[in-house]
């Protein structure tokens, strides 16, 4: 069973989206603490980003059939 059968793409998107904020909110402590570098925060919370538009493009083209 999939990841993508098991929960909606809707339910994907709203938890990628969460996820985002986290990481917004999180690393830059982790960086101020020297547990992460800026490169690696920024990249991270870059790539959570894409994860969640690429979820939220397939979502809004499934809306539209």
């Amino acid at each position: 069973m999939t990841a993508t059968s098991l929960y909606s793409l809707q339910e994907l998107a709203e938890c990628a989206r969460r996820e985002v904020n986290i990481r917004k909110r999180v690393y830059p402590t982790r960086v101020a603490n020297g547990r992460m570098s800026p490169r690696k925060a920024a990249k991270e919370i870059a790539m959570m980003a894409a994860i969640y538009t690429a979820i939220k493009t397939q979502l809004d083209k499934e809306l539209l059939l």
